[in-house]
């Protein structure tokens, strides 16, 4: 997942999107009970949000 630029006007609104994305991704992992590995298959990984948060 790229970033949005810091000076970008929706630089605020993307770091609030990512974080609940993130924990919601997470969330429906472990309630799945998928690993990692299994989130990767779907390219829908959580460490991929995990760095830009």
């Amino acid at each position: 997942m790229r970033g949005i630029d810091s000076d970008s006007v929706y630089h605020n609104d993307f770091q609030r999107f990512t974080k609940k994305l993130k924990k919601r991704i997470y969330e429906l992992r472990k309630e799945s009970g998928y690993t990692q590995e299994d989130m990767e298959k779907f390219e829908l990984s959580y460490r991929q949000y995990r760095k830009h948060g």
